[in-house]
């Protein structure tokens, strides 16, 4: 919407139909909303990126499973990247909202490991942290998250 409003396409990669759908009403063409999953995004013929947000799951990028190990779900994030970092143009950023999480079983440090493992693709530019006000947490365990803010140099 946010894109729309200034003028730019939008498009958007939603891989559950539910949401893909309800998404895709929210849009105006030619922005659109793919149901597909975003690591087929060189499948589609699609103008160079500018400027790609995400808020991800924060437990598991799998819909075979609930949550996964930290390093599995790292990788997995740095593969959708990787795939999606192709079709970015130069200095172009990419804003990724992530949290690290708390658990019955413990912490999980997803934001710092992934924000590592991302900087190897992007130059790590900023973060902002952005705090609920509600009663509802941020991420598991937490009232807030970050927003890592990456550019490609």
């Amino acid at each position: 919407m946010a894109a729309q409003n200034l003028g730019r396409q939008a498009i958007g990669f939603e891989k559950n139909p539910q949401r893909g759908v309800f998404a895709g009403r929210q849009v105006v063409p030619p922005s659109r909303v793919l149901i597909k999953d975003c690591r087929s995004i060189s499948e589609h013929k699609l103008p160079r990126i500018d400027l790609t947000v995400t808020s991800p799951p924060y437990l598991s990028l799998r819909e075979d499973v609930t949550e996964q190990p930290v390093q599995e779900y790292v990788n997995d994030l740095v593969n959708i990247f990787e795939a999606i970092r192709r079709t970015m143009r130069p200095r172009s950023r990419a804003v990724i909202e992530l949290s690290n999480a708390r658990q019955e079983d413990g912490f999980r440090p997803t934001l710092w490991e992934a924000g590592r493992a991302l900087s190897e693709l992007f130059c790590l530019e900023d973060e902002l942290v952005r705090c609920n006000t509600g009663e509802e947490f941020a991420a598991p365990g937490y009232d807030h998250s970050t927003l890592l803010v990456f550019r490609i140099d």
